[in-house]
């Protein structure tokens, strides 16, 4: 007979071992697609074990309440739909990855297993940091850098602490090797965060020795372990000294997001208790400063702090505080080798998120280590079969509607690479978008297509001689047609996401460019660029475009006036800078 609990453990190192390969592509959707099946499989594994005892163990822990405030600041989102499902924070996504912190309680009890766990994990990061030390020689680099830099640091620190403790020369020579490629991966990437990460693991790894040895600095694990925390501490000082072809990414400054936050935050009640929604930070950023394409800030706890509001972000605080101050309390005193790497991981991972953003690799291994470390200290909640399989009910509907939304995705991202090429094949792909899953980036781009279609056959009109006039007639038709359609799909985008300024300014653009082509809509697009400014009072390139639309209306002063507020804004934007100069 098939036990599924022994099925659904190795599944878990089977897929610990596979996901951090799926973000050596930009391309998230396979990621997405691969975890959302694996929560889904385990579930069904879990659900016939249960079916067998009649009862299913729950560990009480702060998460379920985070996990209750957080779908209470989906509901109240300034966009349910981003909220509950979109969004790197979306409600979905924590409720898979609760499902997981379950199942790794469950599952991984035995030393010997979450040894399994974690072994699989630096193998799998073992070659993944070779992958990335050939594309770094080869200036052709790919992927997710950063969180995979961070956890290549994290098996650093594992790695260095299993050759500190462990007797036999093999283990120590394998962890040695395992060590090398990491540190060299990560001399040649250069990501500060990482260093700190395994400077920080380190320091656990000195205190370890120094503990054991009573402080004796004669003995050469205790030197050993110090001089390679100081040696990973002054790398995490020190700028990157290789050049090569790796570009890390620029997210917003930490002040920034602080300000985001807490300007979020005091806005009003609601905002203060729920926040503005989780997926919903770039709406906060813009009413503050420059727009700028974020989706979230630079610290995972600022991204709670504005997205999800105070309520989760107490909640969520004192999920780490409580993990902390009893973690550390058992560190000093354990004598356990595993129990030691599963909480100086997790203490590591949940620093990251206070220097770091959100990761969807990150967040998946941290609510895996909670659930491994709450069977060293915690109480279990029984619940019975039906109340399990009412929980396997709700995520399989919500799975379903992801994976529509998913595929809406792809068929979007493909729409958005071809439409050069091909226009008609990417509307009918984007129109299949709309049609499963409504969501203002597709209206956006859908808007455009249809505006891109209709100067085709405005050009390709201009091109056609007298003496095909029915031709022409029925070209302008189509013309007529499109740009309507185009209207009509940038409306839309208003419609379902009224706070998102994005849909307002391609509105106004939407309407500026038909007023060329066929209807006077330039109050129309005065009106959506009012909004525009109303969600984003630091938008320069609505008043450049506003100022243009003055300058065409022959409305000269107050072209100059919003030009002027556009140069104030931005004085490096240089058509800024002539249309003020050629007015002047």
């Amino acid at each position: 007979m098939i036990n599924f609990n022994i099925l659904s453990k190795y599944s878990l190192f089977v897929f610990v071992f596979l996901f951090p390969f799926l973000f050596l592509t930009a391309d998230l959707l396979i990621a997405k697609v691969f975890l959302t099946s694996f929560v889904l499989l385990m579930f069904i594994f879990q659900l016939i074990e249960s079916f067998k005892s009649k009862k299913y163990l729950i560990p009480k822990n702060l998460l379920i309440v985070f996990l209750f405030s957080l779908f209470l600041s989906s509901a109240f989102s300034k966009n349910v739909s981003i909220s509950f499902f979109q969004g790197n924070d979306s409600f979905f996504f924590i409720f898979s990855l609760f499902l997981i912190f379950v199942f790794a309680k469950n599952l991984l009890k035995r030393k010997e297993d979450t040894l399994l766990f974690i072994g699989s994990l630096c193998f799998s990061l073992v070659i993944v940091s070779a992958v990335f030390i050939s594309e770094i020689i080869g200036n052709n680099v790919y992927g997710l850098i950063e969180p995979l830099s961070i956890l290549i640091a994290t098996t650093l620190g594992i790695s260095l602490y299993c050759i500190f403790s462990r007797e036999r020369r093999f283990e120590i020579i394998i962890y040695s090797i395992f060590s090398f490629v990491y540190f060299c991966a990560l001399i040649m990437i250069g990501f500060n965060v990482a260093w700190f990460v395994a400077s920080l693991f380190a320091f656990f790894v000195f205190w370890k020795q120094a503990r054991e040895n009573d402080f004796s600095f004669n003995k050469r694990r205790v030197v050993f372990s110090l001089i390679s925390f100081l040696l990973l501490f002054v790398l995490f000082l020190t700028p990157k000294f290789i050049n090569n072809s790796v570009t890390l990414s620029s997210p917003i400054s930490m002040s920034d997001s602080s300000l985001v936050s807490f300007s979020s935050l005091l806005s009003n009640a609601k905002s203060f208790v729920f926040g503005s929604g989780p997926g919903t930070f770039s709406y906060e950023y813009a009413k503050i400063l420059i727009p700028f394409p974020v989706d979230q800030g630079a610290s995972g706890f600022l991204t709670i702090l504005s997205d999800a509001g105070f309520l989760s972000f107490i909640i969520f605080s004192f999920v780490f505080i409580l993990f902390a101050f009893k973690g550390i309390k058992r560190f000093l005193k354990s004598d356990s080798e595993t129990e030691d790497i599963v909480f100086i991981t997790t203490f590591v991972l949940f620093c990251v998120l206070i220097i770091f953003r959100i990761e969807i690799i990150l967040f998946v291994l941290l609510f895996i280590l909670l659930g491994i470390y709450e069977n060293f200290d915690s109480k279990d909640k029984i619940i019975s079969f039906k109340v399990l399989l009412i929980v396997f009910a709700i995520f399989l509907i919500m799975a379903i509607y992801y994976f529509i939304f998913l595929n809406s995705e792809r068929l979007f991202n493909e729409a958005s690479k071809e439409f050069n090429s091909d226009i008609n094949k990417a509307i009918e792909k984007t129109e299949k978008a709309v049609k499963h899953t409504e969501k203002s980036d597709y209206y956006i781009g859908l808007s455009q297509f249809y505006l891109l279609k209709a100067v085709d056959i405005f050009e390709n009109n201009w091109s056609l001689s007298e003496d095909v006039k029915e031709q022409k007639q029925e070209n302008e038709k189509m013309m007529k047609a499109f740009i309507s359609q185009a209207e009509v799909a940038a409306e839309k985008a208003t419609s379902i996401d009224e706070y998102n300024y994005l849909v307002w300014q391609n509105l106004a653009l939407i309407y500026e460019n038909t007023s060329f082509l066929v209807n006077d809509n330039t109050d129309k697009a005065l009106n959506a660029l009012d909004k525009t400014i109303e969600l984003s009072p630091k938008n320069y390139l609505a008043y450049y475009v506003k100022g243009r639309i003055y300058e065409e209306s022959k409305r000269s002063d107050e072209a100059l006036e919003a030009y002027k507020k556009a140069f104030s804004i931005n004085p490096n934007y240089e058509d800024v800078r002539e249309k003020v100069e050629s007015i002047d």
